[in-house]
């Protein structure tokens, strides 16, 4: 699991059921995360602002059909890290963030996970990664990076 100290803190961002919110506040205690907050949902312009001040944004979704908070994420600067599925796949590379193996053993994704966050954490992706992460989303999906690269496109088939 990721460390329990007093210099990190663990940002839990949306909802979901409430059974399965009910689940996460007990697992935090059953694990003894006291640095662990629910902040439920919030607006884009807060999100902005958390992922902008986060180390790195951990996305663990399950079968991530495109992966949007991703590149919010990146687009603040911050590394990202999740599952292995998707869209993630085609655009989370080693000098953004990284992807784990999905599985549906939860026990091992977590481990996964913990381990990724603990790696990112020890060597500063914040620092090293997250500069490009957001070089890297104004490029690619940023309007003005889109269109440029629609317009490379077309000068290549009227070539």
């Amino acid at each position: 699991m990721p460390r329990r100290d007093d210099t990190h803190k663990i940002l839990v961002i949306g909802s979901g059921p409430p059974e399965a919110q009910r689940a996460m506040h007990e697992l935090t205690t059953e694990l003894g995360l006291r640095r662990t907050y629910f902040l439920g949902p919030r607006a884009q312009d807060e999100l902005a602002l958390l992922f902008g001040s986060a180390d790195v944004g951990c996305f663990p979704s399950y079968r991530e059909p495109f992966g949007l908070v991703f590149v919010e994420c990146m687009a603040c600067g911050t590394p990202v890290i999740g599952a292995d599925s998707g869209g993630p796949r085609d655009f989370v590379t080693a000098e953004v963030g990284t992807l784990v193996p999905e599985t549906d053993d939860r026990t091992a994704l977590a481990a996964s996970l913990a381990d990724a966050i603990n790696r990112a954490l020890d060597a500063d992706w914040k620092a090293t990664r997250g500069p490009v992460a957001a070089q890297y989303a104004r490029n690619r999906f940023s309007v003005t990076g889109q269109v440029s690269h629609l317009l490379a496109e077309v000068d290549q088939l009227t070539s």
